[in-house]
C-alpha cells in the first residue's frame, strides 16, 4: 500500500510539473511573438528599451519564402515622442515594382488583438497609398478607388532592398490614427505584411510592449 501511494504521488509530481512547463512555453512564445507568411513563421529578435525606441528583426529561410534567394529580412524600427509615432522598415527585396506594398494594422479598437475590423495602412513602394482591408489569410484587399500620394517616403537600392518611412499621425490619410490606440504599460499587437508585385508574399504579427512614460 504504501510502494502504492508513493507511485501516485511520483505520477502526481511529473504531471503537475510537464502541465506548469508546458503552460510556461506557451506563454513565454505568445509574450514574444507570433509570426507568420503564406504557410510557415519568421525567425524574430527584437531590442527594446525603456526610451520607446523599438526595433525588431524578422527573417525567413530560403524555404519559406520566394522574393530573394536566401534569406529575406523584415526590420522595423519605432520611435514613440510625445502624441508621434515614427516607422522605418527595410526589407532586403532585390528588385522594384511600383505595386509592391508594405501593410500595417494596430490594434485600433483595442480588443487586444488583431483582426479584419482594425484599420490597415497600405504603404506601396510608389510613395502611393489606397483604401484596404486586411484579409483573412493576412493580406490586404483594396478597394475599387484610384491610388493617390501617401504620407510614407520609400527608397530602393538594388544593393539593399526598400526603406519604408513614415509618421503618425497623418491627417487626410485613415480615419484612424495607430497612436492613439497604443496603450502603455502593456503590449501591443501589430501587423505587418509584405506583398512583392510576383506573388511572393510574407507576414509577421507579434506584440510589443511600451513602458510608462517618464
Amino acid at each position: 500500500m504504501r510502494e502504492f501511494m508513493k507511485n501516485r504521488k511520483w505520477q502526481l509530481l511529473c504531471l503537475v510539473l510537464a502541465t506548469a512547463l508546458i503552460v510556461s512555453v506557451s506563454l513565454n512564445m505568445y509574450q514574444r511573438f507570433y509570426a507568420s507568411d503564406d504557410g510557415s513563421g519568421g525567425n524574430p529578435s527584437s531590442n527594446s528599451d525603456a526610451s520607446q525606441e523599438m526595433n525588431f528583426t524578422f527573417t525567413w529561410g530560403p524555404d519559406t519564402q520566394k522574393i530573394v534567394q536566401g534569406v529575406f529580412r523584415l526590420e522595423i524600427s519605432m520611435r514613440l515622442y510625445g502624441e508621434n509615432l515614427s516607422m522605418v522598415i527595410t526589407t532586403n527585396d532585390d528588385d522594384y515594382e511600383e505595386r509592391d506594398y508594405l501593410g500595417l494594422v494596430f490594434d485600433i479598437n483595442q480588443d487586444d488583438h488583431i483582426d479584419v475590423h482594425d484599420e490597415s495602412y497600405a504603404l506601396f513602394a510608389d510613395n502611393m497609398t489606397q483604401p484596404s482591408a486586411l484579409w483573412e489569410h493576412g493580406f490586404l484587399g483594396f478597394a475599387l478607388t484610384p491610388p493617390r500620394p501617401g504620407p510614407q517616403k520609400v527608397s530602393f537600392s538594388p544593393d539593399t532592398g526598400y526603406t519604408f518611412a513614415i509618421q503618425f499621425p497623418c491627417p487626410g490619410y485613415w480615419v484612424h490614427d495607430p497612436r492613439q490606440s497604443l496603450k502603455e504599460e502593456a503590449n501591443n499587437p501589430l501587423h505587418i505584411c509584405f506583398y512583392d508585385s510576383d506573388r511572393a508574399k510574407v507576414f509577421v504579427r507579434f506584440l510589443f510592449y511600451i513602458p510608462k512614460k517618464a
